[in-house]
């Protein structure tokens, strides 16, 4: 995926797609490149506006997924994404003002989304459109932590109005342990309520892609009560046949998820709570994050 303004034609002759690039200077091991078969533009690009700035390169042959080369997570068309969300930017360019050249190595960076109007107003009436996102500081802001004990004031709640249990959970094994709640009405997206991206069927995560594990549990062995506050950790995913070794030989089946550090420190029970403290049993400190 990339911005439509990037092609004056579509012809592929000659075009080559660069994945798992991090510097434009020295070596990339873990880079591949693939021709391109087909372009896809947005049919309502508007070279004059940039209004849906967007276009698809069909690559000439499939991706092997790694931890350098991995899959975007695209908001589905009715998305909603209001002022202060937080988005990544990347890309190769300046970064500074004046500051020449480019630095030739991939950059990246946190920022937040900014109200269209708003940046609408800054930029000139009618550059932004209803298809566009802005993003970016324009002033300084604080951090707002969730807890169990005090004020939740971005908090809502929702009755239940289904219980959808994965049809093949089998309560023994935990095998395919996940459950969707249908709630009774609809829930507004905001900087304190977020979607989930969930992978898809195809998806696989090899070991050392880092992953983030969130919950209310002990934040140490022993320690009680837990802290009252949301818990997360950035922990690597743990190849599955050495952690079903480690665990037990049966316990991780092919549908789970293992997470943590082989040599302790962090994890599902020592950092955060996922519910999987039974599965843990005294033996190390690599825990099963869940069905995949």
């Amino acid at each position: 995926m990339t911005a439509a303004h990037c092609f004056s034609s579509t012809r592929t002759v000659g075009l080559v797609v660069y994945l798992g690039k991090q510097t434009l200077v020295g070596s990339n091991p873990y880079e591949v490149s693939r021709g391109v078969s087909k372009i896809i533009r947005h049919p309502k690009y508007n070279s004059f506006t940039n209004d849906n700035d967007i276009t698809l390169l069909r690559l000439n042959s499939a991706v092997t997924f790694t931890d350098y080369i991995r899959p975007v997570c695209l908001a589905g068309q009715e998305s909603h994404f209001p002022a202060g969300t937080s988005c990544w930017i990347t890309g190769w360019g300046n970064i500074a003002s004046g500051v020449l050249p480019s630095p030739g190595v991939l950059q990246e960076a946190e920022v937040p989304v900014v109200d269209r109007i708003q940046c609408d107003s800054m930029l000139g009436p009618g550059l932004v459109t209803e298809n566009m996102i802005c993003a970016g500081f324009i002033e300084g802001g604080t951090d707002t932590c969730q807890t169990l004990v005090g004020s939740n004031p971005y908090e809502v709640s929702r009755g239940v109005s289904k219980i959808i249990r994965h049809p093949k959970y089998n309560s023994f094994t935990n095998d395919n342990d996940i459950t969707l709640l249908r709630l009774n009405s609809a829930v507004t997206f905001t900087d304190y309520i977020r979607p989930v991206c969930l992978a898809g069927q195809e998806s696989h995560f090899p070991a050392g892609t880092s992953c983030w594990i969130t919950g209310w549990g002990n934040i140490a062995s022993g320690v009680l009560p837990s802290p009252g506050v949301l818990q997360e950790a950035e922990v690597p995913v743990v190849d599955r046949i050495q952690c079903d070794s480690m665990l037990g030989p049966g316990l991780v089946t092919e549908n789970m998820i293992c997470a943590g550090f082989i040599e302790g420190g962090t994890d599902t029970c020592q950092c955060v709570s996922m519910a999987e403290h039974r599965l843990r049993r005294g033996r190390g400190r690599v825990e099963p994050a869940g069905n995949a």
